[in-house]
Parts: structure tokens; sequence; C-alpha cells
């Protein structure tokens, strides 16, 4: 075997937890996604060129009751690394991720965190922005902005972010 196939997909961002003074939260955004082939491995390879390479699958990142949630952590494999999920807002804009964390409502509307945090280069993005929130509507009722997810932008009680997934696969 002298190559495989990965997936590598970071840990999701946390979702806001309600506030009575915004009326509304930011969802977490999704972990950053990196897919390829053709990976090169060998015996003789990894850090310690001894055939090993290193895995790490990282964790939802907490939802956070009365403040902005948590970004996810990031996942690897050997040296493919995707980032977690920016943690939604709340009261404020989502934060940065793999993808980006969704913007509370309010008056004025809040961003989303931006994606692809920090830059892979195009056209191999590891996420999207987060939805902005809304500020039509009265108070309370203001619409929050989803987390940005792996193909695309993203449009009550805090969520916990999901783990992180990394697949290898040796080709026949």
């Amino acid at each position: 075997m002298t190559s495989v196939d990965y997936l590598v997909v970071g840990g999701g961002g946390g979702g806001a937890g309600l506030s009575a003074a915004s009326g509304s939260n930011g969802g977490g955004g999704a972990g950053g996604y990196r897919t390829g082939s053709g990976f090169s491995v060998s015996s003789t390879g990894g850090p310690n060129s001894d055939g090993v390479y290193t895995v790490t699958v990282g964790g939802g990142g907490p939802g956070v009751s009365g403040a902005s949630g948590s970004n996810g952590n990031e996942s690897s494999f050997s040296t493919i690394t995707s980032n977690g999920g920016g943690g939604g807002g709340l009261a404020g804009a989502g934060l940065n991720g793999g993808s980006g964390g969704g913007g509370a409502g309010g008056w004025p509307s809040n961003q989303g965190g931006s994606g692809n945090t920090p830059a892979i280069p195009a056209p191999a993005v590891q996420g999207y922005v987060g939805g902005s929130g809304a500020s039509a509507g009265a108070a309370p009722n203001y619409g929050s902005g989803g987390g940005g997810g792996s193909n695309g932008d993203g449009s009550g009680a805090a969520g916990n972010g999901g783990a992180g997934v990394i697949i290898v696969r040796y080709p026949k």
C-alpha cells in the first residue's frame, strides 16, 4: 500500500444559549470538511518514520446557557487538519471556524462567523460563513442565523456540537 483516501471532519460548534435580553441565539457551525485521495503513506513514513500516522478526532464545542457557544475542536490525520466549527452567537456575531457559527437575531442584525478559518486555498475550502441573524419583527422574536455547512452558507436551548469524524480508506 502506497496511498490512502481520507475524510477528515472537525467537531461542530456549540449553539448559543437563550438570552432574555436578545431573545435569540445562533446555531453552531459544522466542523471543517476535507477529503482527498492518493495521500502517500509508507512503512517508514509518519512523524517518527515508523509507519505510524497520527489521528486526532475533535470533540464538539459545548453549548453554553446564557452565552455564545464554544468552537468545536480540530480533527487531523497526519498533516491534514479540519478545524472545528464556530460557536453560535448570543446577542452578537457567530464565531469563526471551519464553518462559521450563526449570528444571533436582534437590532441591528448580527453577522455569521467566517468559514474556512484558517483559510485553505480554493477549491478545497473546508466550510462556509454562518448565516446572519434577522432584525425584522419585534423583540424578543428576532430570527437567528444558522451555522455554516460544509457545502454552503447557513441560513431555544444551547446545544452541543457533534464530534468530528475521520475515515481512512485503502483503495483497491
